[in-house]
């Protein structure tokens, strides 16, 4: 198995430059969420999109509407 890092920190979504860092910190600030990951993923209207890959605490719940709701003290 080969294991590398990502090929790129950033990703452009509807011509805005992303960098996956800083929606992942705004995630991992959840108090559910054990560790989360940013990647890019294809989008015909925005030709890529970021997507969050998110492992939650042991004994931990959150739904996507929670965390929606957490994230959007942050982001539009």
């Amino acid at each position: 198995m080969n294991i590398s890092d990502r090929s790129k920190d950033v990703h452009q979504s509807g011509g805005e430059w992303i960098c996956s860092g800083g929606p992942r910190r705004l995630v991992d600030g959840h108090p559910a969420v054990f560790e989360a990951a940013v990647v890019a993923v294809p989008d015909e209207r925005w030709q890529e999109r970021p997507l969050c890959c998110i492992v939650l605490r042991p004994g931990a719940s959150a739904s996507a509407e929670e965390l929606k709701e957490f994230l959007a003290h942050f982001v539009a």
